[in-house]
């Protein structure tokens, strides 16, 4: 069962680091000061039934990947607790079902070739796969509420054995999560 659960964390983080076959979105609060956000702390405790807990060796590549980025945009990690702003990033998977109904008279199914007849053919496809999402929240230490928010959906394959590889596609996830960060000012 161990064994499984870090194969499952490991296929989970491995999908939404491909940066090709991911989607991000971004929310946020109107109503915070961005331009006040200067440093910010990372959330180190392990939450409870999140993939990176599962995975910390994932876990530590996600954090690197986040200070890359924050960096990248001017921002400083601050060690003692007078952040501006606390990072809190967790991750989970959901079965997803996917049908395809490929109608009725005429169609061509690979390997059958072409059928019909009346009687209204046609046949359906049914797939099952697994979607992964990674959130990454800001959140406005001062006012104590969420600021920011960050996601990454992707569907789940075999990670890669290179371990640079591997950074390097976690680093432009983050990257391309937290491109958004801080939102435009209007």
């Amino acid at each position: 069962m161990k064994k499984f659960s870090i194969l499952f964390a490991l296929s989970l983080m491995w999908v939404v680091f491909s940066c090709s076959s991911i989607s991000v979105n971004y929310d946020y609060d109107p109503g915070n000061d961005f331009s006040k956000f200067n440093t910010y702390q990372i959330y180190e405790e392990p939450i409870e039934g999140d993939a990176l807990t599962k995975n910390p060796l994932v876990r530590k590549r996600v954090f690197s990947g986040i200070d890359k980025a924050l960096a990248a945009k001017g921002y400083t990690k601050s060690e003692s607790d007078d952040a501006d702003f606390l990072v809190v990033t967790h991750a989970g998977i959901k079965d997803r079902m996917q049908v395809t109904n490929w109608g009725g008279y005429g169609w061509y199914r690979p390997g059958w070739g072409y059928y019909g007849g009346g009687y209204g053919g046609g046949y359906t496809d049914v797939s099952y796969y697994e979607e992964a999402n990674v959130v990454v929240n800001i959140v406005n230490i001062e006012k104590k509420e969420l600021a920011w928010r960050g996601v990454a959906t992707g569907t789940l394959s075999d990670p890669p054995r290179d371990q640079e590889k591997w950074q390097k596609r976690i680093d432009d996830t983050m990257a391309k999560i937290l491109k958004n960060f801080p939102p435009p000012m209007k």
